[in-house]
């Protein structure tokens, strides 16, 4: 605990400088917590991957929950100001819960591995395992292996599971009826019919084990004493017990996860690099000088023009991103959180455009909501929202609102919910003195927002990465489309890249064997710059195209494509 709090102080000097008894008050709570609960492991364990990860140059960001701790921050883990944000340390690491928190990092999904790699090297491969996923029986498999074992020919197998849809509303979980009613009535002879009979009771069994996306445990003594482990194909070790398993004998999971946004920020800010040797030590410094306010980059936000941008390229994103105007870091975290099922589905989004354009009045159920929805035009929009509502208006800990926000999130209608029903109610009447039936209004519009509400953490963090796609957009967008294309598996398919270059004004060759890499890649010729497609690219497109899987439709040469 000292060598953490050590670095939580230096790292509180470098951001704030002087520390102020708000700030004290604030880093002595969550270390005492973080000590309480034993996670004091954890905090300085991912503190060395993340240095890591900048000593090596590869692009990451935090996710999720951590970014609302002031520990994480003064370590560098995560990148919003929790301070600054208002954001709730409970709503990360909660004293009053027992499940353990989640520190999730986004990883440059091209050096991912790497990363791993160190983890493993770092800590023992003895202490280290990725965490295992449970593959179970669905419909398809479940028929094809019953199948096999009843004796059916390749070529029948392949004809029965064919005529099944590869979705089905029932899930993976066994249902009451068969789920193989389309064919019961087509092959009604005996032998299809015990085949149907025992495949529909394979269904939800597990099949497998496959690779967690992201998730990482590291043990004290060796991995084997806690759990069984077994080698995965990929080569690396993994848990022979799922994620809730893992939890349950009290491993810790870290997630690194790999993301294509920041692959492709990454290879604008080498890009930069090159171009300026002496002024970028490496690839990161690149990036962390993109300021965080830009009119150019702004207009581009409030014309929707983020084609190949991190999470604001879909059309409702890019939609929303218009009718708010968005134009800075802060609105990016605003059309986060408005694009989500809960302010979509229950009116939300319509009334905060609306207020936001001052086309509507800024109404609120009580006055006591005013100062908390202040920002966002009288309308949940945070989960942090409904813990300043229960703590503020109903006098909850800030531990017990984040339960509430917690059992909420789940739909969990049981004897907890309603025992914090009560209480929310009762102490809105105490703190606040809201009647009980504008308090229990409030409670039913915070029910039907926090199951679908989105964290302002996260929204942080994944707007900052938003900004600096749009930032390197609007002024490199040779590097930056070069670097969509290159990396290829966003929201459209490959040709809506290669339009938006076009519409950008980019001159788009078929490889050239002085110009072309393996990836798309940008030459300055007569002080032009020329996006020439890639090896990697001709091999991608020729396996595709044989699938149809690029256009929609065959075509006959390159240049067709690039036409």
């Amino acid at each position: 605990i000292q060598a953490l709090h050590q670095k939580a102080m230096t790292g509180a000097i470098k951001h704030y400088g002087l520390i102020n008894p708000q700030i004290t008050d604030r880093l002595n709570y969550e270390l005492s917590v973080i000590e309480k609960k034993g996670y004091t492991p954890l905090f300085l364990i991912m503190e060395e991957i993340v240095s890591q990860s900048r000593l090596l140059g590869i692009p990451i960001s935090s996710r999720g929950s951590a970014a609302s701790s002031l520990v994480a921050y003064f370590l560098e883990i995560t990148s919003p100001d929790p301070l600054k944000l208002d954001l709730f340390f409970e709503r990360f690491l909660n004293p009053a819960r027992e499940s353990p928190p989640d520190i999730d990092t986004d990883i440059c999904s091209r050096r991912r591995d790497e990363l791993i790699d160190f983890v493993y090297q770092r800590f023992g491969s003895e202490h280290v395992a990725m965490v295992a996923t449970i593959n179970r029986f669905r419909r398809r498999s479940a028929l094809r292996e019953s199948a096999k074992a009843h004796g059916f020919s390749p070529e029948e197998i392949k004809s029965l599971v064919d005529q099944l849809p590869r979705r089905w509303r029932g899930g993976s979980s066994r249902p009451k009826e068969t789920p193989y009613d389309e064919l019961v009535t087509r092959y009604p002879d005996a032998r299809h019919q015990n085949l149907f009979r025992d495949a529909a009771s394979l269904i939800g069994i597990p099949r497998h084990l496959s690779i967690h996306p992201g998730g990482i445990v590291i043990s004290p003594q060796p991995m084997t004493d806690f759990v069984p482990v077994l080698l995965a194909s990929k080569g690396v070790v993994i848990t022979q017990f799922d994620l809730d398993s893992v939890s349950h004998i009290g491993l810790v999971k870290i997630d690194l996860l790999g993301i294509r946004g920041l692959t492709v920020l990454g290879d604008v800010a080498e890009e930069l690099q090159n171009r300026n040797p002496d002024e970028y030590r490496s690839p990161l410094d690149a990036l962390d000088v993109i300021p965080d306010k830009d009119p150019a980059t702004a207009e581009l936000l409030k014309a929707g023009r983020t084609i190949g941008c991190f999470q604001v390229e879909s059309p409702g994103m890019r939609a929303t991103l218009k009718e708010i105007q968005a134009g800075s870091m802060d609105d990016l975290m605003i059309a986060l959180a408005l694009y989500r099922p809960g302010p979509l589905t229950g009116g939300l989004k319509d009334a905060f455009v609306r207020r936001h354009r001052g086309e509507e009045e800024i109404t609120h159920l009580h006055p006591a909501l005013s100062e908390i929805l202040a920002d966002t035009y009288g309308v949940i929009l945070y989960q942090e929202q409904v813990l300043r509502i229960a703590h503020q208006l109903a006098g909850l800990s800030l531990a017990d609102a984040d339960l509430l926000r917690r059992a909420m999130s789940h739909f969990d209608p049981g004897e907890q919910m309603q025992t914090l029903k009560l209480k929310f109610i009762a102490g809105a009447g105490e703190q606040s003195q809201i009647p009980a039936d504008i308090a229990e209004h409030v409670w039913e519009l915070m029910a039907a927002f926090a199951g679908y509400g989105f964290p302002k953490a996260h929204a942080a963090s994944y707007a900052q990465i938003a900004w600096r796609a749009a930032w390197s957009k609007t002024h490199y967008p040779e590097y930056f489309m070069a670097s969509v294309l290159a990396n290829w598996g966003g929201y459209y398919r490959q040709p809506v890249y290669l339009n938006e270059a076009r519409r950008l004004g980019l001159n788009l060759q078929a490889p050239h064997i002085n110009h072309s890499q393996h990836q798309f890649s940008v030459s300055i010729i007569d002080q032009a710059p020329i996006l020439f497609m890639g090896l990697d690219q001709v091999n991608e497109l020729t396996r595709r195209t044989q699938k149809r899987t690029i256009t929609g439709r065959p075509f006959n040469s390159l240049g067709d494509f690039l036409t």
